[in-house]
């Protein structure tokens, strides 16, 4: 048995408690903020071999190899770690909120999430931020989790919003990292705020729709039909993008907690669904669900708006360096989408992975080797 002192937050123990549930283990709540994990009846198979049953009065226990051990650990470190929070109010009147990980004294780095999102869409365990020295700073877009709905935004919107939280922070330079639909906003920095920002890695982006960008067809060949139905919402207008995204946001819940591996569609490529059903993806989206929707489905109902309009910024007139990253078999946004940014943007180190989808299949490493090349540049030496 393992006890270990942890914060009391509610995010936090419903975290580890659904961490520990999918390796079959529970979690007891004791004095001060101390909580016991225990084995359930159905022992995990890595160390059903080597365990040993004691059997004492009406209590039973299961002492756990050294292996299990050191994963119940792991749970309970990386799901509990403390983590800084801020929140402050810009010049109209909203609340910009944020949250700080990795290395306190690391190189600063902002995080720009996807669509949905919140500020706590990051990696559980910190490590990589920490080994690659960087302090990782993850906002909430306007009109998820804390921060204030802005409706009407362009994607440039994001820029401004970075450029407060960095001024609130007293940071002069800094790197930022988008992915998904955080990937335009990471290219509205570059484009805007170019003076402060130092490189952007645009990772599983969206392009542009019209325009300089893909046609209605490019844009939605290959992409997921629940996904690609977002389109013909956003044409129909906010009433009717709403109501339909308010519907979509019930389904990310329900297959949440009954098949996590089709949380961004059924034609998700198989490394996409092994992905999410990692225990400890599983553990960041029980945070990151609810908060993402803490004020309702009107960031993702902005966002989409945003991307399917004028971007506000032209991709050419971006100068600073950006490390461009897709997958071949991405569902959500298309290799089409990546290959138009590669052939918009000058300053772009490409990678198209072949064979990936929409997220990494090594998340741990991909996340190292981009947090490197955020603070150093260079190559990125992921896969």
């Amino acid at each position: 048995m393992e006890a270990l002192a942890i914060p009391a937050a509610h995010h936090v123990i419903a975290s580890v408690r659904a961490s520990a549930r999918t390796r079959g283990l529970r979690l007891v709540k004791g004095a001060r903020s101390t909580f016991t994990l225990r084995m359930r009846s159905r022992v995990p198979s890595s160390a059903k071999t080597v365990n040993r049953l004691v059997s004492s009065g009406r209590s039973t226990s299961f002492y756990p190899s050294q292996r299990a051990l050191d994963e119940m650990r792991s749970i309970l470190i990386v799901t509990a770690m403390p983590e800084p929070e801020g929140v402050m109010s810009t010049a109209d009147g909203r609340m910009i909120a944020w949250v700080e990980g990795g290395d306190p004294d690391g190189y600063p780095v902002f995080g720009l999430h996807g669509t949905p999102g919140c500020r706590y869409s990051r990696m559980l365990d910190e490590s990589a931020y920490v080994e690659a020295g960087n302090r990782y700073i993850t906002t909430d877009r306007a009109g998820y989790g804390i921060s204030t709905r802005n409706r009407g935004r362009a994607v440039a919107a994001e820029a401004a919003d970075v450029l407060a939280v960095a001024d609130r922070l007293e940071l002069d330079r800094f790197p930022v990292v988008g992915g998904s639909g955080g990937g335009p906003h990471a290219l509205a920095c570059a484009a805007l705020i170019g003076g402060r920002v130092e490189r952007v890695a645009c990772q599983s982006s969206l392009a542009p729709l019209g325009g300089g960008g893909l046609t209605r067809a490019e844009w939605l060949t290959g992409m997921d039909p629940e996904i690609a139905a977002e389109l013909a919402w956003a044409e129909a207008g906010e009433e009717v993008l709403t109501r339909k995204m308010m519907k979509a946001h019930r389904l990310i819940e329900q297959r949440f907690e009954a098949q996590p591996g089709l949380l961004i569609g059924e034609n998700a490529s198989e490394g996409d669904v092994v992905f999410l059903q990692r225990p400890e993806v599983i553990a960041a989206f029980h945070r990151i669900v609810p908060e993402q929707a803490r004020q309702g489905v009107g960031g993702s109902v902005d966002d989409t708006l945003a991307f399917t309009s004028e971007w506000g910024f032209a991709l050419r007139a971006i100068q600073v360096p950006v490390l461009l990253t897709y997958g071949t078999v991405d569902s959500s946004c298309p290799g089409a989408h990546g290959r138009l940014l590669a052939r918009e943007l000058p300053t772009a180190q490409v990678h198209e992975v072949d064979g990936e989808g929409h997220f990494a299949r090594d998340p741990q490493r991909e996340v190292l080797t981009t947090q490197r090349w955020l603070r150093d540049g260079g190559e990125w030496l992921y896969p």
